[in-house]
């Protein structure tokens, strides 16, 4: 009856608000959950209370972070963040309620127009990119052939329109792009999108399945995670990396070279495109790095 689902409910509730108060998010988001309960509820006191308890907790993901921000938006006790030329780059905190911004980081240039400037050259780019958005079709079936361009420049602007609107098959595509403008947009692209869910990584397999040989699948994945300065003084980790600088997909260098490149400051005068015998010249250069430094960075003692 009526009295019994009202018990129930009010159970449910008060368990989920335990386990906010705990800073257990749980599975599914449980703090989240009992946020969205009280305020269905019509209990926006309750709900304010509990939220700002939640925020004071250390260690809350960003995702949870964001939501309850959301949350308190929509309540009418924070104001929205609207970015300005001069307001200076956000942080999320990690303890603490809302966000604030920084002054000691510089603003975004690119925000004020009288401080950006555009040759002529992204000009004439823009303008042929934009001859490639016809009427009546999507992004997706207008922008991904556009991925194969000729023009590097435009294979470029059309992998970033394919991570821009969170088309995965137009960014797996651009891995393979003879482009390495292309290549490098498809792996800032595909490394931004991988981390926004836990469920993107099997989406992301699914398709680099359709793409890649088996063997190839677990090898790209790991390498668009990416690796952190820690690895880069791991022995065994840097010899693998260095390793698949060889293999013979273009993605798989890419990759590699993307990674080692990035924690070095180093190319040696490698590039994944070259042809074979200019290629193993610089992975014999790599090579030598790792005899001398024992890894891709020397350890810190």
């Amino acid at each position: 009856d009526a009295a019994t689902t009202r018990q129930q409910t009010e159970s449910h509730l008060r368990q989920a608000e335990a386990r906010a108060r705990g800073g257990r998010e749980g599975k599914g988001g449980d703090a989240a959950r009992a946020c969205f309960a009280l305020i269905d509820a019509g209990r926006k006191d309750d709900a304010i209370s509990l939220i700002r308890q939640i925020q004071q907790k250390d260690g809350l993901s960003q995702a949870l972070r964001r939501r309850l921000s959301e949350m308190m938006i929509a309540l009418g006790e924070e104001a929205p963040i609207r970015l300005a030329p001069d307001t200076g780059r956000l942080a999320w905190p990690q303890v603490g309620m809302g966000v604030m911004p920084d002054p000691v980081l510089p603003g975004f240039p690119w925000l004020n127009a009288d401080q950006t400037v555009v040759t002529s050259a992204a000009t004439t780019y823009a303008r042929m990119f934009a001859k490639e958005f016809m009427m009546g079709g999507s992004v997706a079936d207008n922008i991904s052939p556009v991925v194969d361009n000729r023009s590097a420049k435009l294979a470029e602007f059309a992998v970033q329109t394919m991570a821009l609107t969170d088309y995965l098959p137009g960014m797996v595509r651009g891995l393979k792009a003879d482009h390495e403008e292309a290549r490098i947009a498809a792996i800032v692209g595909l490394r931004t999108w991988l981390v926004r869910d836990p469920a993107n990584e099997e989406l992301l397999r699914g398709e680099l399945g359709r793409s890649f040989r088996d063997a190839d699948v677990s090898p790209i994945v790991r390498l668009l995670w990416g690796y952190s300065a820690a690895d880069a003084m791991n022995t065994e980790t840097s010899d693998k990396l260095v390793a698949l600088l060889g293999h013979e997909e273009i993605a798989v260098r890419e990759l590699a070279f993307y990674h080692v490149a990035q924690l070095t400051g180093r190319k040696y005068d490698y590039r994944p495109l070259d042809p074979p015998a200019r290629r193993r010249a610089a992975e014999l250069r790599w090579e030598d790095h790792l005899k001398r430094v024992g890894a891709l960075v020397a350890a810190q003692n």
